[in-house]
């Protein structure tokens, strides 16, 4: 996958700099990088949020889900108004600089957007999604009890990825089988995956 994006940004020379930077900027969240439609995309538990492009006048960032961002620095246009209900353009064009906190801060927000089930168009899932109940295992809570930074991170998932990894322990029946599930699980918690990760599907 590096390869291929790496030479779809060679082949976009005009736009170098640019997308290098927004890639680097991409890595360095949560989000999986994979190829789409020719156009390296970025997504979350299999759901597409961003993408970056270059043509021939401009390049930059798509958000799949962009008339759910505030916009709050008016940096995103509508790709065609009355026909794209969703999806928003980051435009840079040649010799634009990228203003990275502020771009950093879309990109935050679209990924929050995504965990909390926040789609267009979808309200009864994003609603089922909203009412997802779990009870956390007692054994996984006296774990995240003793780490107050990957229990934070473990409330930053999703109520369906902790409803996921307190089921994976529950499910074990000897004490000895819980508490190394636990600890299988702990990194994956403190970098923000879901428990699919375990198994090679890194989300």
């Amino acid at each position: 996958m590096i390869n291929e994006v790496t030479e779809y940004i060679k082949k976009k020379d005009k736009w170098h700099n640019q997308l290098t930077q927004l890639r680097q900027i991409l890595l360095s969240t949560e989000l999986q990088e994979c190829i789409k439609w020719g156009m390296p995309t970025y997504t979350m538990d299999g759901k597409n949020v961003i993408s970056f492009s270059g043509y021939k006048n401009h390049c930059g960032l798509w958000f799949f889900q962009g008339s759910l961002l505030l916009d709050k620095y008016n940096m995103l246009s509508n790709a065609q108004e009355g026909k794209t209900k969703t999806r928003r353009h980051y435009k840079l064009y040649e010799g634009d600089k990228i203003d990275i906190k502020k771009v950093t801060s879309y990109i935050r927000e679209a990924i929050k957007n995504q965990k909390d089930g926040r789609v267009t168009g979808t309200s009864v899932q994003n609603k089922l999604k909203s009412e997802v109940t779990y009870t956390l295992d007692d054994y996984l809570k006296k774990r995240l009890d003793k780490n107050q930074l990957i229990k934070k991170k473990f409330l930053n998932l999703t109520k369906i990825q902790q409803r996921d990894y307190s089921n994976y322990i529950t499910e074990a029946k000897r004490e000895s089988t819980k508490l190394s599930r636990i600890e299988k699980i702990i990194s994956l918690i403190s970098e923000g995956n879901s428990l699919s990760s375990l198994w090679g599907n890194k989300k």
